[in-house]
């Protein structure tokens, strides 16, 4: 007995499909890099108070170790840092602040509860991202990358 058989393949659209997974992964990750680098910056400035009065905001500079102790993360890093681990998945970007004080400063709790929080890392993310900046950065990079 005689068989007719057609056999499709889909090679060519499983290969196509997976460099675009790659490439739009790629582009988010590259936007997250850049808007963690943004958001880093912003943070820092809210860490770099020119008076000495205790309690303002931005939070002055007395020994610089806040500001040296904010750092970020691209997606797919891990850092630690006396004891505490910070890692960032693969599409994610962590800006943090691994100073013992930080978190007391940021929520103002503890000593800097008479001052209430100052919350750098938020105000920070809040001024790069004024306009949907971090959303549009990601969308640009996703964008360069697919076919056109």
């Amino acid at each position: 007995m005689a068989e007719a058989t057609i056999k499709v393949k889909l090679d060519k659209a499983t290969r196509f499909l997976d460099d675009l997974a790659d490439n739009i992964k790629a582009g988010a990750q590259e936007g997250l890099r850049k808007s963690a680098r943004g958001v880093h910056r912003e943070a820092f400035d809210w860490l770099s108070g020119k008076g000495n009065s205790p309690g303002s905001y931005p939070v002055p500079v007395e020994t610089g170790n806040l500001r040296r102790l904010l750092d970020w993360l691209e997606p797919g890093e891990k850092k630690s840092f006396e004891g505490d681990v910070f890692e960032a998945g693969e599409l994610e970007a962590i800006i943090y602040n691994s100073a013992a004080y930080s978190d007391t400063i940021h929520k103002g709790e503890g000593s800097s509860a008479k001052f209430g929080p100052r919350q750098f890392l938020f105000d920070g993310y809040d001024q790069f991202d004024q306009g949907g900046r971090v959303q549009g950065t990601i969308e640009k990079e996703i964008a360069q990358r697919l076919p056109s």
